[in-house]
């Protein structure tokens, strides 16, 4: 059966949808807020890829699944959902959903040649 979901990256102009979704689900925290995204990247320099699925007819979404990229020098880098914090991991409306964002995490962190 075809999902009636699609995955892509988070762009800028989705952070009030992103954080509209974060705020009504029932496991958000607030590092999974868009602006966490923007501190981290801010003091530390990581590229962060803000993974967001979306019902393909409506766009609504209906998952997400904050990463960032951690390289230190001379070793391999690594992709962590809500680095420095107690918590990360996907938001998703079903496990469907949430084992499809985690897929598209571990194809990021190939592309990346980075550990997961």
């Amino acid at each position: 059966m075809t999902p009636n979901f699609t995955i892509r990256l988070a762009k800028k102009s989705d952070a009030r949808t992103w954080n509209n979704y974060v705020e009504r689900h029932p496991h958000s925290g607030p590092y999974h807020l868009w602006e966490w995204k923007e501190a981290v990247t801010k003091a530390y320099n990581h590229r962060c890829y803000y993974l967001i699925a979306e019902e393909t007819k409506s766009r609504k979404p209906v998952g997400i699944l904050p990463l960032s990229y951690i390289k230190p020098l001379f070793i391999k880098g690594e992709l962590v959902s809500l680095p420095f914090c107690d918590y990360g991991g996907p938001l998703a409306d079903n496990e469907e959903i949430a084992t499809a964002l985690c897929q598209k995490a571990r194809g990021k962190a190939v592309s990346l040649k980075a550990d997961l």
